[in-house]
């Protein structure tokens, strides 16, 4: 199976995989006028609707991330795990375009 293995600052690896899903990587960087922010989360979810989160962590300015993909590894054990809800994840997805649009428009004296 493949998998993501994933590292910050040569701490030890996170390797993530999930069987009949996907698994992401996200880094995020937020750079408003509100808000200020970088973030690693490594998460996954299956065709159950099964959430994983191996990282979900705060980044510094000078972090390193290593990202290699590798197959027939032993998956590590995720911190976190729940059920999604399909009709939460679309109403959150939508909740968060929302306020971003709304923090750049106010931003920009539009409403």
């Amino acid at each position: 199976m493949k998998s993501l293995k994933v590292s910050v600052n040569n701490r030890q690896s996170e390797i993530a995989a999930v069987q009949n899903g996907t698994v992401s990587v996200i880094v995020t960087a937020i750079n408003s006028v509100d808000k200020q922010d970088l973030r690693l989360d490594l998460s996954g979810l299956d065709a159950e609707n099964n959430k994983f989160k191996w990282l979900d962590e705060d980044l510094t300015i000078g972090d390193k991330i290593i990202i290699e993909v590798v197959e027939n590894v032993e998956v590590s054990n995720p911190h976190h795990q729940s059920k999604l809800k399909p009709d939460a994840t679309i109403l959150d997805g939508k909740m968060r375009a929302y306020h971003i649009l709304k923090t750049e428009l106010e931003a920009e004296g539009l409403i």
